[in-house]
């Protein structure tokens, strides 16, 4: 199957350097502008989707090469933008990072080459001036397939900054798409494992803590960034072939989420994503979420243990007793079990 969807990778030089507020607020001002964006995130982040989410209405999916094939990864995207003007893509880490210091596997650079993308590279220069030349030379010469767009400068002090860093990066060939100043506005709040899951925050859509922290990003990125640009970029991309795949229903027991903290509705929600990005939510695959006192069927044929942030859940919540019996029942049997992160 050959389909030609305009589509961005928003990748990051590592952690931490303005990736979700970046490709949340292209995706807030895209919707704005009136185009239908299909929002996407590579690996099997939950957070972060639900951010994509609030930003444009849509479910974002996630694009695990850990967990599913590439060439089923590809089919899901192409399936899940079809509808769409244009698709934005959130990295994971740093552009190469994944599985290993040897491969690619895992990575944003992976995902970007598996499906033609463009990529956009957020570059924090907070502390930099002539190196990030340097830098964003390496970025773009590590791996000749990936074809590296352009850059996004975060954290620039002032406007003498961003013309050292602009020279220094525009004289190794590589063009300089936007940049943001150092700006409370710009901050997502976030704990050890991540930015705050918006199931945690007001997420009404006028009016809370929430969207108006998204509604100054978006101005943010609609003043330092040019956004014609990128939408020329994302159409630049080649028609994508993919691998029609079959999800024909499989016999048998359902799969079931199980979790040893207290559940709600919000963070089942966002936990789901994961799932939904991978097909599982096709009629074979049947979607349960269990608090510890519930019955858990012994003809299940799998689980996926899901998990809470430990700091958010009651002191005397004692979760682990039951939580060993209920899986000691199924042990006497292959039953696969697949942990989810999160506490």
């Amino acid at each position: 199957m050959r389909v030609r969807i305009p589509r961005l990778v928003i990748a990051g030089t590592a952690s931490g350097v303005g990736k979700t507020t970046v490709a949340t607020g292209l995706m807030a001002a895209l919707t704005a502008q009136g185009y239908r964006v299909a929002p996407f995130k590579v690996g099997p982040d939950y957070i972060d989707p639900s951010y994509h989410y609030v930003a444009t209405g849509r479910p974002s999916r996630n694009l695990d090469t850990w967990m599913v094939s590439p060439p089923t990864v590809a089919y899901l995207f192409a399936r899940a933008a079809a509808q769409a003007d244009i698709a934005l893509i959130e990295g994971v880490m740093g552009l190469y990072d994944g599985f290993s210091g040897q491969s690619e596997a895992g990575s944003t650079a992976e995902v970007a080459k598996l499906l033609g993308a463009p990529v956009v590279l957020i570059m924090d220069v907070a502390c930099l001036a002539r190196s990030a030349g340097a830098m964003a030379l390496g970025y773009r010469d590590f791996d000749s397939d990936l074809q590296l767009a352009g850059v996004v400068l975060n954290n620039v002090a002032s406007h003498q900054h961003v013309l050292w860093v602009r020279e220094a990066i525009e004289s190794v060939d590589i063009p300089v798409l936007g940049r943001l100043h150092r700006d409370s506005a710009l901050h997502l709040p976030h704990r050890h494992l991540g930015l705050i899951p918006t199931a945690e925050r007001d997420t009404a859509s006028n009016g809370s803590e929430l969207g108006q922290a998204l509604h100054a990003i978006r101005d943010r990125i609609q003043e330092g960034i040019d956004l014609e640009r990128l939408i020329r970029v994302a159409r630049s991309a080649p028609p994508l072939e993919v691998e029609d795949q079959d999800f024909s229903p499989l016999k048998g027991p359902p799969s079931w989420f199980v979790s040893p903290w207290p559940v709600t509705k919000p963070s089942v929600s966002t936990m789901r994503t994961i799932w939904t990005s991978c097909g599982l939510t096709e009629p074979s695959w049947w979607f349960s979420a269990l608090c510890m006192i519930a019955t858990c069927p012994k003809a299940a044929r799998e689980f996926t243990w899901g998990a809470a942030f430990r700091k958010c859940t009651p002191p005397d919540w004692q979760p682990i007793r039951p939580c060993t019996r209920l899986f000691a029942g199924h042990s006497n049997r292959v039953c696969p079990s697949m942990p989810n992160a999160g506490g």
